[in-house]
Parts: structure tokens; sequence; C-alpha cells
């Protein structure tokens, strides 16, 4: 499955948790270039990982992802 996680907050970093090693395609996307980096170096898995200027652009980028097929997006913020 398709999964987006918009944010990398308390509540995004729990789904990721607990998503991370079902097989799923995951893709986050944050304005935060440190919860970023933090998720870069602790990252063993493959998952695509997008920093946004502006939250339009947070919001274009997973319009981009999900026009594609199936996606599931979470935004706890």
């Amino acid at each position: 499955m398709k999964i987006v996680i918009i944010g990398l907050g308390t509540i995004g970093k729990t789904i990721l948790k607990n998503l991370s090693g079902e097989g799923h395609d995951i893709t986050i996307i944050d304005e935060n270039n440190d919860k970023i980096e933090e998720l870069i170096e602790k990252n063993d898995e493959d998952i695509e990982i997008y920093v946004c200027d502006t939250l339009s652009d947070v919001v274009n980028k997973a319009y981009q992802i999900s026009k594609n097929g199936e996606v599931v997006l979470f935004s706890p913020a």
C-alpha cells in the first residue's frame, strides 16, 4: 500500500513507527528540515522523503503523489 505521511511531529513519527517494516511504500513530506535530517540518520528502510518550503508545496507534493493511484494520506498536524 502507498502511504504518505505529512508531518513528522509526535503523531507522524508514531504512524511511521507503526507502519514501518510491514512492506508499505511510505513517503514522508515535511517542512521541517531538522526532523527530516533526524529521520534520514535513523532510516534503514527505503522511504521517500521530501522537504517542502511552504504548506502549499506540501499540499501540491501530496497531490502529485496521490494522483497516480490509490494512496492513504495521514496528516496528523
